[in-house]
């Protein structure tokens, strides 16, 4: 079988996307092969030059130029590691859809099923690396800040891939649901399709509170409701009966749950940034403080997706980025949302902003989404002709 270089191209990001080795190596294997992958793609501009145009994928592009000449020349004292943190993800979603625009449907299929099984096998080996070596205190420090010791800790440290299990529980998370999209609008392989129950163990593997309620959560939830949303009043009954079900179960937890330090700790970085943020100048406050200078300021890392965005990216960079996550929905009509939902959720406690697999996922979504309404259009225009 022939092999187009957009095909190779969009294999390398996808498998790319989730390669992060960083407790075995500093430089991950994700930037080597995204580098690869960036070559081939200037490669073939110079063989013939064609951009597919989508407001939403230079909007992206525009976002990773604009965020690394604020980190490296506007805000003094940015690492550039962080920035490339930072930007990277959203070069990702541009070359990836330059990529997948060119592609079948079948071929997209495909590779989200490579990918999958990329992330299923990897993660596999990070848990069971994780489980067999315990870990009850973890005397070294990462970005600052003592982590915390005890039982409920003692499996989330040695992690091959992230500082901690907490990233771990992000990335699979996010891989589940993006499973469930793929398996819903039957766009999965069948082999592949396995995978998400593999998935839902390795979530409860990661040891990740935050990524396992969630799963729990949006997994009934999209198992009654579909996007765009179209409830009845059966459904609506149903999702109020979830809240209600939802706040008994949180004050339940709420009270067990009380002495965590790390429980705590949510709710000490929204008092600690509020109060920061009355005493910085109105230029910190429209650009940041820069990636990963959070703990230099208030004495512990941000932990929250939205505290870091403020904090470190300013207003200008928040707006940006809920402006890509809006559009993103909006231009998917809605199917974002599988990923974006739990996204939102987990980053109430604790979420990254260098996930280059979010934005491939994403990205992915919008291709399909988008050649779904052409080939629509194309069949009407057949039938009236």
């Amino acid at each position: 079988m022939r092999i187009s270089i957009d095909y190779f191209i969009s294999f390398l990001m996808l498998v790319a996307s989730g390669l992060y080795l960083s407790g075995i190596t500093p430089l991950s294997p994700i930037y080597f092969i995204f580098g690869i992958a960036i070559i081939f793609y200037c490669f073939k501009l110079l063989l013939h030059f064609e951009i597919h145009l989508s407001g939403l994928a230079f909007f992206n592009l525009f976002i990773c130029v604009f965020s690394i000449f604020i980190q490296l020349i506007v805000i003094p004292n940015t690492r550039v590691p962080n920035t490339i943190g930072l930007a990277l993800p959203y070069l990702f979603y541009f070359i990836c859809f330059q990529s997948l625009n060119k592609l079948t449907k079948k071929e997209i299929m495909n590779l989200c099923a490579y990918m999958i099984l990329v992330h299923v096998i990897l993660i596999s080996f990070d848990a069971i690396i994780r489980l067999a070596n315990p870990n009850v205190y973890a005397t070294n420090i990462y970005s600052g800040h003592t982590r915390e010791s005890g039982l409920a800790y003692m499996f989330k440290y040695n992690s091959i891939m992230y500082p901690d299990s907490n990233f771990v529980g992000v990335q699979v998370c996010l891989t589940y649901f993006f499973t469930v999209y793929l398996i819903k609008e039957n766009l999965l392989v069948s082999w592949a399709k396995n995978l998400k129950h593999v998935l839902f163990v390795l979530v409860i593997l990661s040891t990740s509170r935050s990524a396992i309620i969630t799963m729990f959560l949006y997994t009934l939830i999209f198992n009654k409701i579909s996007f765009p949303f179209q409830l009845n009043r059966k459904q609506i009954l149903w999702l109020i009966g979830i809240v209600v079900f939802l706040i008994i179960v949180s004050v339940f937890i709420l009270s067990l749950i009380k002495n965590d330090e790390s429980f705590n700790s949510k709710f000490m970085i929204l008092y600690l940034a509020n109060d920061f943020l009355k005493s910085i100048p109105i230029s910190s406050i429209f650009f940041g403080i820069g990636m990963g200078n959070t703990f230099s300021f208030i004495g512990i890392g941000a932990h929250n997706l939205l505290v870091t965005l403020t904090l470190e990216t300013g207003l200008i960079g928040l707006v940006l980025f809920m402006s890509s996550m809006y559009y993103s929905i909006k231009k998917t009509s809605g199917k974002a949302l599988y990923i974006l939902f739990p996204l939102f959720t987990m980053g109430f406690s604790f979420v990254s902003l260098a996930l280059p697999f979010l934005f491939t996922f994403l990205a992915i979504i919008y291709v399909v989404e988008n050649n779904k309404l052409n080939e629509t259009n194309s069949t009407e225009v057949e039938a009236i002709n």
